[in-house]
């Protein structure tokens, strides 16, 4: 009997420890979109995320297959280490929805950052906006994913209702913690891009 307790416990622990970290990573990785998107000069961090495809179709993070340096205080140049995949690296670019322009110059990419002006900051708020809302469902989702779990382990008479309802409780905090974290996070960057 107190084998079972102990293993409950543990579950216990494990559910609240799981839904805790999932949640963190979530906002870890919106706070770096966002800080990407709201950059007001070009840094490397730039291009971080962006993936190009291959000629042989796989995926490779750009930092792996090219030289990222920046040119001047908007422009990146980018240099392939195989000039035959310039035009893919290119696309990649594009297709990253970061709100530059490229330009192909002797086998470099010149990457330019449009001057930041009251249209382009109330179009990269929007876009901010958008990408906030995203990560705030994330957030729900991995809300419903562990209290689906919890109910399954209800069901399965591996928990009680008390204990359900307990862990409910400790999810749902989580979750307006979260979420709460995301919008003055938000808040923040509005303040930062509107100061530009």
């Amino acid at each position: 009997m107190e084998k079972h307790n102990l293993e409950n416990v543990n579950m216990y622990n494990d559910i609240i420890k799981n839904n805790e970290q999932s949640m963190q990573q979530c906002f870890n990785n919106f706070k770096n979109k966002i800080n990407i998107m709201s950059m007001n000069r070009v840094t490397p961090q730039l291009l971080e995320h962006v993936v190009v495809t291959s000629v042989y179709n796989k995926t490779i993070p750009i930092h792996h297959i090219a030289t990222i340096i920046v040119h001047n205080v908007n422009t990146l140049k980018v240099t392939p280490f195989d000039k035959k995949i310039i035009k893919n690296i290119e696309k990649a670019i594009l297709t990253a929805n970061l709100d530059v322009s490229t330009q192909i110059i002797n086998l470099s990419i010149y990457i330019t950052m449009p001057i930041i002006t009251e249209s382009r900051k109330i179009k990269l708020l929007q876009r901010i906006k958008t990408e906030t809302e995203l990560f705030r469902i994330c957030i729900r989702t991995i809300r419903r994913k562990t209290n689906n779990k919890i109910k399954l382990y209800l069901k399965n008479k591996e928990i009680s209702e008390n204990v359900e309802k307990k862990l409910q409780h400790i999810i749902q905090k989580h979750t307006v913690h979260y979420i709460t974290c995301i919008s003055n996070y938000l808040k923040q960057k509005e303040k930062d891009i509107l100061q530009y």
